[in-house]
Formats: structure tokens, C-alpha cells, sequence
């Protein structure tokens, strides 16, 4: 989407989790991916180290009977 959007990505962190997410990013940003694992373990320091961040993107967890029901309807 940010590609569609004419928006260059340099820097892509993500502290997911979720093997399939995972997968996903891996397969649309390959090693532009900076994984940070669990966000609940992301220090200050490691923030420090990131540096600035121009966008910031999150969501919560999704129950794996929600997944299945938004897949079925094609949301």
C-alpha cells in the first residue's frame, strides 16, 4: 500500500509476532525488514536507536476465529 501510494520506504521495523504476519511482511519488504520481536520488549533504548520515525502504523490482535470469519467474507 505505501509502494501504491508513491511513498519510499527506507526503514521498516516491525515487532510482530504472528508467524503468518511474519510471512507476509517477509514476502512484500524481504530484507527491508528490521524485526524487533515482541513490541512489549522494545526498550527505550532500542527506540533511541531507531532514530526518527516518520510513520507509525499498529493494530491489535486478532482472534484466529476473526481471521477465519474475515476471510470468508472477503473483508
Amino acid at each position: 500500500m505505501l509502494r501504491e501510494l508513491g511513498l519510499d520506504v527506507e526503514k521498516y521495523y516491525s515487532s510482530e509476532i504472528d508467524k503468518d504476519a511474519i510471512w507476509v511482511q517477509l514476502h512484500n519488504f524481504g530484507d527491508q525488514i528490521i524485526h524487533l520481536g515482541d513490541v512489549r520488549e522494545v526498550t527505550s533504548a532500542v527506540l533511541d536507536d531507531m532514530g526518527e520515525i516518520h510513520l507509525l502504523i499498529g493494530g491489535f490482535k486478532t482472534s484466529h476465529r476473526m481471521r477465519k470469519n474475515l476471510s470468508q467474507n472477503y473483508l
